[in-house]
């Protein structure tokens, strides 16, 4: 069971490394904005250069080449909990953008 547990630590530290990836800045814009312009479209699908992961963190583009399932699964958990993440805060935006709208109707009465 020591094991196992190594295994989810290692498996939250590459859920990490890729949420720290998405915001990196690479030749072509970080990522984020990768996963905004996919979500605009409706798109459900990202593409990852292994490059760029490469030039973030040899270790983990070695890994992937070695347990790909491994740390394809880490990327969604990070791509799910990121899109979360901006859902969340658009909801935020949304709901204080629609209060204003109210209160400046009523106030134009």
């Amino acid at each position: 069971s020591n094991m196992a547990s190594d295994h989810d630590h290692d498996a939250q530290e590459l859920v990490r490394l890729f949420k720290d990836f998405l915001d990196a800045d690479n030749p072509r814009g970080p990522y984020k904005e990768r996963v905004r312009a996919m979500l605009d479209s409706g798109e459900r699908r990202l593409v990852v250069d292994i490059n760029d992961l490469r030039n973030f963190s040899p270790e983990t583009a070695t890994r992937f080449l070695k347990y790909p399932e491994e740390v394809i699964r880490a990327f969604e958990t990070s791509l799910h909990e990121y899109v979360n993440f901006i859902a969340d805060a658009d909801e935020d935006d949304f709901s204080k953008e629609s209060a204003g709208a109210t209160a400046s109707s009523a106030l134009n009465k």
